[in-house]
């Protein structure tokens, strides 16, 4: 994360509500990167509410040719 989109991040963990959908692959750093940001803005008034769900399924594409 570059200078600009970690400034951008905070502001954004700042605001009173929002969602944030953080994607990427396995081993990147998602749950890492999210639970640090939470524990920032962690105290007695905020209600935080987290999902972590696993979506592994593949697409199958199909391809036809004459």
């Amino acid at each position: 994360m570059n200078t600009r989109e970690y400034e951008h991040f905070k502001h954004v963990l700042g605001l009173p509500h929002g969602i944030i959908l953080v994607t990427g692959p396995t081993g990147s750093g998602k749950t890492s990167t999210l639970y640090t940001a939470l524990n920032e803005i962690n105290d007695a008034v905020r209600k935080i509410i987290t999902v972590k769900t696993r979506w592994n399924t593949s697409l199958r594409a199909s391809i036809r040719s004459r």
